[in-house]
């Protein structure tokens, strides 16, 4: 199995990057800053850029699973994000998304019955204070991934929505420290739940893990 999984220089994507480079032929790892894991082949882009992913796109492979990772978040008021903050998180955790998947579907990178799993976010179901934009951003992706499913009628389509998770992303909070009011989501459970997608075990397109 060819696989392709965007943001895996920490968190959520490396742990995936980590599982997989065991258990599959071959892994591509598409970083937004070089990984200290050098046995992944690694693909490196500005995910903010549109121009960066495609002067590094990998015409030459064709993929049975991608997996779209990426993202950024500033956990702030709104008036406390700067316009700049604002379109990175649109960019990576949007555009990225929309930028790669029209490339590997129009360059004929994906087989037949490749899958696609999003990474969203509950914050893509239900409202909260203090992540406006970023909020946006994953509902966005949330109606992005809805529609591409139903246009891609023999690919299987899915999007995960976990709960907080506890990554370095954090660090962009007002206290560096992880919503201590919201539900927590392990990464070994989004792992396992990826694992059970690939097995046919979850059948729904949209899953809360």
């Amino acid at each position: 199995m060819n696989i392709l999984i965007t943001g895996t220089s920490s968190g959520i994507g490396e742990a995936l990057a980590l599982h997989f480079s065991d258990n599959s032929e071959h892994c591509v790892v598409w970083i937004d800053r070089i990984s200290r894991n050098a046995w992944w082949e690694l693909l490196t882009a500005d995910l903010s850029d549109t121009d960066s992913i495609q002067s590094v796109f990998p015409m030459n492979r064709v993929y049975d699973l991608v997996i779209l990772n990426a993202w950024v978040w500033y956990f702030w008021g709104l008036e406390e994000v700067s316009i700049q903050e604002n379109r990175t998180m649109i960019s990576v955790n949007l555009l990225a998304h929309i930028t790669l998947l029209s490339l590997l579907s129009t360059h004929g990178n994906l087989t037949k019955n490749a899958m696609v799993i999003a990474i969203g976010s509950q914050a893509g179901k239900h409202l909260y204070s203090w992540w406006a934009a970023y909020q946006a951003t994953k509902w966005w992706l949330r109606w992005f991934i809805g529609s591409i499913r139903k246009e891609w009628k023999e690919k299987s389509i899915f999007l995960l929505h976990p709960n907080i998770v506890d990554t370095n992303f954090f660090r962009h909070t007002k206290t560096g420290t992880l919503p201590p009011h919201l539900p927590k989501t392990q990464k070994n459970d989004i792992i396992q739940c990826v694992d059970d997608i690939i097995l046919w075990k979850i059948k729904q397109w949209e899953i809360d893990c």
